[in-house]
C-alpha cells in the first residue's frame, strides 16, 4: 500500500498553511510598527491558524518553547518577504 496520496495530501496541507502564514505576515508588515511585528504576528497567527490551535493546551514551558519556536519562522518569514519585495519574487 502506498502512502504517496496521504504525502500528497499533506504537502497541499503544509502548502496552504505557508500561503495562509504569507498573508497574515505580509499584512502584519504593513499594519503594525516594526517593533511589535513579533507579538502582533505571533498573536494573530495563533488566532488564524487552526494548525496550532494545540498550543493553547500545552502547559508553560512547552507553549514558551513553540512560541520561540514560532518566533524564529515569523522571523525568517519577515526576512523572506523583505527581500523578496526587493526582487519581485515572493509570488504565491
Amino acid at each position: 500500500m502506498s502512502d504517496l496520496p496521504q504525502a500528497e495530501t499533506r504537502l497541499q496541507m503544509h502548502r496552504c498553511q505557508l500561503l495562509l502564514w504569507k498573508r497574515i505576515i505580509g499584512k502584519v508588515l504593513v499594519d503594525a510598527a516594526p517593533e511589535d511585528w513579533l507579538q502582533v504576528g505571533l498573536d494573530r497567527l495563533l488566532q488564524d491558524d487552526s494548525h496550532l490551535v494545540a498550543i493553547n493546551a500545552m502547559g508553560a514551558q512547552a507553549r514558551a518553547r513553540e512560541e520561540g519556536f514560532l518566533r524564529n519562522s515569523f522571523r525568517g518569514f519577515i526576512g523572506y518577504l523583505q527581500e523578496g519585495s526587493a526582487n519581485g519574487t515572493t509570488t504565491g
